[in-house]
């Protein structure tokens, strides 16, 4: 198992996300075999992008290095539902909505620090519902009276009160807070929902769009049984990128929305992809499942429900076609992970995950293909909760995602004449100890020399290392996580 430390939660990000985009990271316009179009709508860029991704599709290697949850650990040992959240430096916080707080935990694993209890004075929590973390690193925990916000650190900055249903939350900073404001309306049997943009004292500054959603209420014998919808029902999703900025989506169509911190539209993003329906076979699957499950004996509340064919239809309420995807997340470095719903959705048990990937300029440039779920996707590690059902709580599961080697020295190669015309242009200033150590021998191996160009300081480092793993980590170590934003290439004649 690799050592992970503070420091090393991200050495090899930019290997990855020369991987992601197939070579091409250098924030240049896309190749020219990229079949999508650019156009501009009363200022709001908008990337129109074909159904295929430029770089095609890629199955995601995954090596387990870290599991947060011990039985015989208070600090660690999670008997009620949780929620957890992942910082820019890979420190884990873990919301215990039963123990009503947040136990903090480092890249390694061990525990930080505790904060929160059950209450409703400041720093305390009343069902807690979620937690997530903004672009500064700061922790917001919200429960049903409002949101409150601790430092990295721990310390309590603010209790923002809501006089408002809400659910979701995506802040970019404390003034910057995305959420869905919600008001169910029981004699109409619907539910309005809006996404709104809020700053610190809860004030609303801009308001999105309202959404009427379908709520089926059924009254059977003593029970009223309330529904909207099921597993293919379209809903909308809003998601922190990074960087100040947001995704919002609806999945009744593939688009995605890019918002700043006041509320703007900065440029939006389209996949030209067809509906298609939901197949009869598996909307048959959810109706017995449904029936069978309120007829059930031992189910609390509705036990032994008879549900007619058509009351189980109303309240699952299938939509005209499948929906375009079933989540939205970002990866803190401004890339869209949107779960594609084509091979997610269908049938019971396991399947794969497919996560289509667009860019910081919305190009849709991977097709990823997981073996589970991913709750968060950061700092090159994908992490997921799961349920041990042996010892009956639960646990947080960190993978590293597999960077090759040689997986990594084929999409550079094949993207070699792209990056040379754009390095050509360049101005390169090479460190004097690194430029002499290459004069001094040509590298026998293509995977020994690594130009990599810091976006914020503009300076090019060689690194000799053996191969592009030792290469990649030891200029992390030079440049450190503040200019992460990397982009590799070889010199065209020692691929020559």
């Amino acid at each position: 198992m690799t050592e992970i430390t503070e420091r090393t939660t991200r050495p090899l990000a930019f290997a990855w996300a020369l991987i992601l985009a197939g070579g091409n990271i250098l924030g240049q316009s896309p190749p020219k075999d990229w079949k999508g179009t650019i156009s501009e709508e009363d200022g709001v860029r908008i990337v129109m992008n074909p159904a295929r991704p430029l770089f095609g599709e890629m199955t995601v290697e995954l090596d387990e290095d870290l599991i947060i949850g011990n039985a015989d650990d208070e600090n660690a040992c999670f008997y009620g539902a949780i929620d957890f959240a992942v910082d820019g430096a890979g420190h884990i916080y873990v919301l215990d909505m039963r123990e009503c707080r947040v136990n903090k935990f480092g890249p390694d694993g061990e525990f930080i620090f505790s904060v929160g209890r059950a209450g409703q004075g400041p720093g305390e929590f009343d069902s807690p519902m979620a937690i997530e973390v903004d672009d500064g690193d700061n922790v917001y925990v919200s429960d049903r009276r409002g949101i409150t916000v601790f430092s990295g650190k721990g310390d309590l900055i603010r209790k923002v009160g809501l006089n408002f249903y809400f659910e979701g939350l995506s802040p970019l900073d404390i003034n910057a807070m995305y959420t869905f404001f919600y008001l169910p309306k029981f004699e109409s049997e619907t539910r309005e929902r809006q996404l709104i943009l809020i700053d610190a004292h809860g004030k609303i500054i801009k308001e999105f769009e309202k959404l009427t959603e379908s709520m089926a209420i059924i009254r059977k014998e003593k029970h009223i049984i309330t529904s909207y919808g099921s597993m293919y029902s379209h809903r909308p999703f809003v998601a922190r990128l990074g960087g100040g900025r947001a995704a919002y989506a609806h999945s009744s169509e593939y688009a995605l929305d890019i918002l700043d911190k006041q509320g703007r539209l900065v440029h939006r993003i389209r996949v030209d992809e067809k509906p298609r329906p939901i197949p009869e076979k598996e909307k048959e699957r959810l109706i017995k499942e449904l029936m069978d499950l309120y007829q059930n004996p031992r189910r609390k509340g509705t036990q032994g429900v008879q549900l007619s064919r058509a009351e189980t239809l109303r309240l699952l309420n299938f939509p005209e076609h499948m929906p375009f995807f079933f989540n939205v997340l970002g990866d803190g470095e401004g890339n869209v992970y949107v779960m594609n719903s084509w091979a997610t959705g269908l049938g019971p048990g396991p399947r794969h995950v497919i996560f289509d990937v667009f860019d910081r300029d919305g190009i849709f440039i991977r097709r990823l293909v997981f073996p589970f779920m991913p709750m968060v996707i950061a700092n090159n590690y994908v992490y997921t909760p799961r349920f041990d059902d042996d010892e009956g709580f639960w646990t947080i599961r960190r993978f590293r995602i597999r960077t090759d080697s040689q997986l990594l020295l084929g999409f550079i190669k094949s993207h070699i004449t792209h990056h040379f015309r754009i390095f050509q242009t360049e101005r390169f200033r090479l460190e004097p100890r690194f430029q002499a150590a290459n004069r001094a021998s040509k590298p026998s191996n293509p995977s020994t020399l690594m130009i990599i160009a810091s976006a914020r300081d503009e300076q090019f480092l060689v690194s000799g290392a053996a191969d592009v793993d030792r290469a990649m980590e030891e200029v992390h170590r030079k440049l450190g996580f503040d200019a992460t934003y990397l982009a590799a290439a070889f010199f065209k004649r020692w691929l020559q």
